[in-house]
């Protein structure tokens, strides 16, 4: 079947935009590619290659104070946010004031100059708003490369797709495109083999070509190093956290140089491959790779040279299943059990087996044929339930269904498998929750110069705060933890433990991009984002709130923790302690460790007590006291959907008193706003925004504002720390939830931590019913 023929594999711009690019990439993945300087500054100092930048150029007076005459020989002008190769020159060489472009058009500084202008207007940028002009090193192409090229800097255009190279192509510039490599300019498309670097197929100008100028076929380009270019892509997909993107990597003297990342990727690529798109990616949607090397690894598992294969010898093969039973030669011969993992590169088997090899090899037979197997020193964990790893890379004879299931596999013992994957998952439960305690994401987040940096903003509210923050430590022990845990076996919790797992890594993620461009879409992985119809939602609710203000009595230290204790021993919770703490980070918080902490010298008014005892005890405490008597750890840690639920719950049963609490009772939407705002401004500008437009005071607005900007150091950014969007959001996740389901879902909400798109996992369990219910 022809490449043309197969429409229904092939990627379109609707399936892209919706399926990959809305999905896998944030807001703030597209602003991170689309700032060609910051890209560069980011990858240059995490060891990638890229141009060197001579200038910066970021408005009128800056252009008029440039001196023309610092500028090398030859130089690359371009727009930082430009798009599809739009207004960038090549100055290839200039003697006094001429300048010459690669295409040979001569410019004098005056026409350079109205240039740069252009690109400060915006007339290249993707958003069309203003931009900023780059003066950068200009990249001599690699001189293997050099017979195929008329003129400028050829690239390779490598799609990235969860961190695995998925297509390529070698993009060379022509005369008519003048020198740039964009196709739609009229360069040429080479499609090349992903897992060996071998050009196949080529486009140009909308028709496939067999030849270049010269007579050179195009299958007969020899490219150099292709795995380095190929582990180049997977490294800035992995240090981006962009997850679907094409990576432009020059070739050139020097080197491997990135020219730019592209967070909406074109579709030619699978033109000039003559490989549909859409169905690569659909193989891997399942295939997580976890660093650089496995990407390239799974990818040349997945793609590799079977892909050239006739119809006819594919048809030939075995097809087997993702777990399959195999004999073992020997004396005796034995029958264990094998796990198929495309992305693994070695196998693995139990440590108790490997005792017993006489070499670093097993012969095994699998569907009848003999397999030699090179075995290393990584082991199967005794609690998985198969006796080794086979890695994809040794199965050329066999092709592997993943539909096909465990009971494939022919184990003998599967009369004791529901208790076996019992076993496992209270393993694993018992992992995670010593993990779980080790996480302290808040504190890792907090300033350590909150007070100081909150004094100089107070007297001067125009210019934003500068944070600083402690060295992050343990991220990589945790995350070689979490890698080591056994895998989820079939069992009815297997979701919640997945999602939880899943949860801990993006945790991590966010730690890592404390102060990068990735804290916003880090942070929305884990807590959700706001989008325009909840912050319109929020706006709306701000403004037909009828505040009232809270003329209750106030109650000082003392009288609080008495009003705390007696609550807690009226509904058997005597064994929760109040700590009342100097150093405190909060008014109140309810610790891990059965404590209240309550900060030295809070006066509460009565109203505000009500609702501490709602929010606090009537919902956090009540929550984890009931998870506690469940059998599985996970509902008193919570899984991975809960802390939307539990805050929203928490403000569902403050409103349900019915008391004033003054400007408090807005704080949920407030918080939804100021990350909406965030998203778009500096600290100082939503600060001004919170007080002139919600009219809340200075020190209200300081602590919304320091908590949708804490993980950034320079707060001038345009990113947002999400997680505060769990407040409104949850309010209206849960309200609309208990509308409908009413005290049989309170209590179903109250079975442990857990989210209320956990009811549908766990409503076939035989868990306790919720011992703490709020009146």
């Amino acid at each position: 079947m022809s490449f043309l023929h197969r429409s229904k594999e092939i990627l379109g711009m609707n399936a892209r935009n919706l399926l990959y690019i809305e999905r896998y990439n944030s807001k703030a993945n597209k602003r991170f590619a689309d700032d060609k300087l910051f890209t560069k500054q980011y990858l240059e100092s995490r060891g990638i290659g890229v141009a060197r930048v001579y200038a910066v150029i970021k408005n009128m007076r800056m252009l008029r104070a440039f001196d023309p005459a610092a500028l090398p020989k030859s130089f690359v002008v371009k727009p930082n946010r430009g798009y599809g190769g739009e207004g960038i020159i090549v100055i290839v060489e200039h003697q006094s004031k001429l300048y010459t472009d690669a295409a040979g058009t001569v410019y004098n500084w005056e026409e350079l100059f109205l240039h740069i202008i252009s690109i400060l207007e915006g007339k290249y940028a993707i958003s069309g708003l203003r931009d900023t002009a780059l003066i950068e090193e200009r990249l001599e192409t690699a001189s293997y490369l050099l017979p195929y090229v008329t003129r400028g800097l050829p690239d390779f255009r490598v799609i990235v797709f969860k961190q695995i190279p998925v297509l390529a192509m070698l993009r060379l510039p022509t005369i008519e495109s003048h020198g740039k490599a964009n196709l739609h300019l009229g360069a040429i498309g080479i499609g090349i083999h992903i897992a060996t670097g071998k050009t196949t197929y080529a486009v140009s100008q909308g028709k496939f070509v067999t030849r270049l100028s010269g007579g050179i076929s195009v299958r007969e380009i020899e490219i150099q190093d292709w795995d380095a270019v190929l582990l180049t892509a997977a490294r800035t997909a992995q240090v981006s956290h962009i997850g679907y993107l094409a990576a432009d990597i020059a070739p050139t003297k020097t080197g491997l140089k990135v020219l730019e990342l592209n967070a909406r990727p074109g579709l030619s690529v699978q033109i000039a491959n003559q490989v549909p798109l859409r169905k690569r990616l659909e193989q891997i949607t399942d295939v997580k790779a976890l660093t650089a090397e496995q990407g390239v690894a799974a990818c040349k598992v997945l793609f590799g040279e079977g892909r050239h294969e006739t119809p006819d010898e594919l048809m030939a093969k075995e097809v087997i299943g993702p777990y399959e039973k195999i004999l073992v030669l020997g004396e005796p011969e034995q029958e264990w059990r094998a796990k198929i993992d495309l992305t693994a590169t070695h196998n693995s088997i139990r440590s108790a087996l490997m005792q017993d090899l006489p070499e670093p090899l097993v012969t095994v037979k699998l569907r009848g044929k003999r397999l030699v197997l090179p075995v290393g020193t990584e082991t199967v964990p005794n609690e998985e339930p198969y006796d080794i790893i086979i890695a994809g890379k040794f199965l050329s004879d066999f092709l592997v269904d993943p539909a096909l299931t465990k009971e494939d596999m022919g184990d003998t013992r599967s009369v004791d498998s529901a208790q076996r994957n019992e076993r496992i998952i209270r393993n694993i439960d018992r992992k995670i929750r010593s993990i779980h305690h080790r996480f302290n994401t808040i504190a890792a987040l907090k300033p350590l110069n909150l007070g100081v940096a909150k004094k100089e903003f107070l007297r001067h509210p125009i210019a934003s705060p500068v944070f600083e923050y402690r060295p992050i430590s343990d991220v990589d022990e945790l995350e070689r933890e979490l890698r080591a845990l056994p895998s989820v076996p079939d069992h009815p919790l297997s979701q919640l433990y997945h999602q939880k797992i899943f949860e801990f890594f993006s945790i991590l993620g966010l730690m890592k991009a404390i102060d990068t461009p990735e804290l916003q879409r880090r942070s929305e992985e884990i807590y959700g984002g706001v989008s325009e119809t909840l912050y319109q939602a929020a706006r709306a609710a701000i403004l037909e709130s009828m505040v009232r203000e809270d003329s209750s009595q106030p109650l000082s230290t003392g009288q609080i923790v008495k009003g705390l204790t007696d609550f807690l021993h009226a509904h058997e919770l005597q064994h929760w302690k109040i700590d009342v703490r100097k150093n405190a980070a909060a008014d109140i918080a309810v610790s891990k460790n059965k404590t209240i902490v309550l900060k030295e010298g809070v006066s509460f008014t009565e109203h505000r007590l009500q609702g501490v005892i709602a929010h606090e005890i009537m919902t956090h405490i009540y929550r984890l006291e009931n998870g506690r008597r469940q059998p599985y750890a996970i509902f008193a840690l919570g899984t991975a959907q809960y802390l939307a639920t539990e805050e929203g719950l928490a403000i569902y049963n403050q409103k349900k008193l019915g008391i004033s609490m003054g400007t408090r009772e807005l704080l949920p939407m407030l918080h939804c706003v100021a990350i909406y705002l965030a998203q778009r401004l500096s600290f100082s500008d939503v600060f001004s925004e919170l007080m002139s437009t919600y009219h809340v005071d200075n020190t209200m607005a300081w602590n919304i504002c320091v908590r949708a900007k804490r993980g950034l150091a320079n707060t001038v950014q345009p990113i947002a720390f999400t997680r505060d969007s769990v407040y409104y959001a949850g309010y209206r996740l849960v309200k609309e939830y208990l509308d409908k389901e009413k005290d049989a879902g309170l209590k179903q909400l109250y079975v442990g931590k857990i989210g209320v798109g956990d009811i549908a996992v766990i409503s076939e369990l035989e868990l306790k019913a919720p011992k703490w219910l709020p009146t």
